[in-house]
């Protein structure tokens, strides 16, 4: 989606953009290198300390670069120079491998790559990248600025099962919605489910890093960040600024409120009511 750009920038305009002041002798950068080259240790002593210009929280008297730029937010500093000066996105477009139903509603700019299906009865906001092989069935909405990264399937029959009178499990049709807000991160090989009549939401500005999974029916509030391997099953909740950390796993129709972090490998049985941290099988509150 991103691609390096060649690029050449004096260190005094990138003070300029990011409206601060350049400590030491202004030089041009010729890429980008990382933030923490020189957090600790060895990686400190770099051969060619002259071509780098520092982003850092606190001054940097003996620094071996040739300048530095003392900011309270150096990594969200340095994500905007690197979209500014260093990198350039991929054209929007609709790769010719991608098999688009002719009945969906595609917004402008939408890019969707190599592989990918877009169904009948979809909705696509304006600049959303659909990246390859991705999945999506309707009815499905997706908002404005989403990213699905390759592998992505969305708005699959969800589980649903219910034992018939001889206790086999019987699959009913899966009818619910999918609605995905705006500005909607969705990663590679994470699925999110259609209930059987429910709608599945997301909503507006939550991320859900690789090989998650989004039950039938759930909610999930705004700015969530769901990472790595957890699962969470049918029929759940989760409200605004919940912070899930990899392989935590919520079980179905739990609740879990406002400004909670569930630690890694967490297992969640029942309601979490209170803001805080919570870790453990069960999970219990931490502090």
């Amino acid at each position: 989606m991103y691609e390096l750009k060649k690029f050449e920038v004096w260190a005094s305009e990138i003070a300029g953009f990011l409206n601060r002041d350049l400590v030491g002798t202004d030089f041009i950068l010729e890429g980008p290198r990382s933030l923490r080259i020189y957090q600790s240790g060895p990686a400190r002593n770099v051969a060619n300390p002259a071509n780098i210009l520092l982003l850092t929280s606190t001054p940097e008297e003996r620094s071996p670069c040739h300048a530095y730029i003392v900011t309270d937010r150096p990594e969200l500093d340095m994500g905007n120079v690197l979209r500014e000066f260093f990198s350039t996105l991929t054209m929007n477009t609709v790769h010719p491998s991608a098999v688009v139903s002719d009945k969906a509603r595609i917004g402008r700019n939408v890019m969707v790559g190599a592989l990918s299906v877009i169904g009948p009865d979809v909705e696509i906001g304006d600049n959303t990248k659909i990246l390859s092989n991705v999945v999506i069935n309707g009815p499905a909405t997706i908002g404005k600025q989403c990213v699905i990264k390759d592998g992505a399937v969305v708005g699959s029959e969800g589980w649903g099962f219910i034992d018939d009178e001889d206790g086999v499990p019987f699959h009913p049709p899966q009818l619910g919605r999918v609605i995905v807000g705006d500005q909607v991160w969705i990663g590679s090989n994470t699925t999110i489910e259609r209930a059987i009549v429910e709608d599945t939401t997301v909503c507006a500005n939550t991320k859900l890093d690789d090989l998650v999974h989004i039950g039938g029916g759930s909610y999930i509030g705004s700015k969530c960040m769901v990472t790595a391997g957890s699962v969470i099953a049918f029929n759940v909740v989760l409200g605004d600024n919940v912070t899930i950390a990899p392989n935590a796993c919520i079980r179905e129709n739990v609740t879990v409120h406002d400004d909670v972090t569930i630690g890694q490998g967490a297992v969640v049985v029942e309601d979490l009511s209170d803001p805080g941290v919570y870790v453990g099988n069960p999970a219990r509150f931490l502090r």
